[in-house]
């Protein structure tokens, strides 16, 4: 009976918390916008892949310093790109931080709270203010207006969460008046398609473990009488 009535509650548990793991993202579709991203943790994630380069390996301008990337995978197979800019000292400050391909994608996103990647590092900025998809759902752009990322700093880590599968190259691109930009990590793979159940689905399932908990009580105090 002890054994019955810890599953039930851990099915209860898992049916409020898990589909929900990245409920706190903001979703954006092609051309929309948002002045208020959200925020997620490192739990229930598995780190699938990873990426770090050097600023202005594509362009020469004038933003210099180095990128990190990380690669997600959640519990329903879907993928999570997680990036960390730190500008050198006699670098530009940064307006704009651009993350390409995520044509044909699901694209939530926000920042990074808690625990820290490994090699991801403490940010010394805040934002970004807004975040944006670009019309044609290719690019995300973080916008650090104001204020920017200095020189010296480290960037918040952006997340954009996709229902992506596996990877593919792609590019990722500071920007002040001319882009630095380098190779970086892209979704790929046929998007999977995600049903997340409405509240009302999961008040009713637990509602029904309740009542399943309930019942086995009643029982097993029958069975003692």
């Amino acid at each position: 009976m002890k054994r019955f009535l810890f599953v039930s509650l851990a099915l209860v548990g898992m049916m409020v918390t898990a589909p929900y793991a990245r409920a706190q993202l903001t979703p954006l579709t092609p051309g929309t916008s948002t002045s208020s991203p959200g925020t997620t943790t490192l739990s229930g994630l598995t780190l699938v892949g990873s990426a770090s380069g050097t600023l202005g390996s594509i362009f020469s301008g004038t933003v210099t310093g180095t990128f990190n990337e990380w690669v997600y995978s959640t519990s329903s197979g879907t993928l999570d790109f997680l990036y960390q800019i730190t500008l050198a000292s006699h670098s530009d400050a940064v307006d704009t931080v651009t993350v390409s391909s995520y044509t044909g994608f699901s694209t939530s996103v926000g920042t990074l709270t808690g625990t820290l990647p490994s090699g991801g590092t403490p940010p010394t900025t805040t934002g970004p203010n807004s975040v944006n998809v670009s019309s044609s759902g290719a690019n995300v752009n973080f916008d650090f207006i104001s204020p920017n990322i200095p020189a010296g700093a480290e960037s918040p880590i952006m997340v954009v969460a996709t229902n992506a599968t596996t990877t593919t190259s792609g590019v990722l691109s500071s920007i002040d008046t001319v882009p630095s930009s380098t190779a970086a990590l892209a979704p790929s793979g046929t998007p999977l398609v995600v049903t997340i159940p409405e509240p009302s689905t999961f008040a009713i399932a637990g509602l029904g473990a309740l009542g399943m908990i309930g019942y086995g009580l009643r029982r097993r105090k029958a069975l003692g009488a």
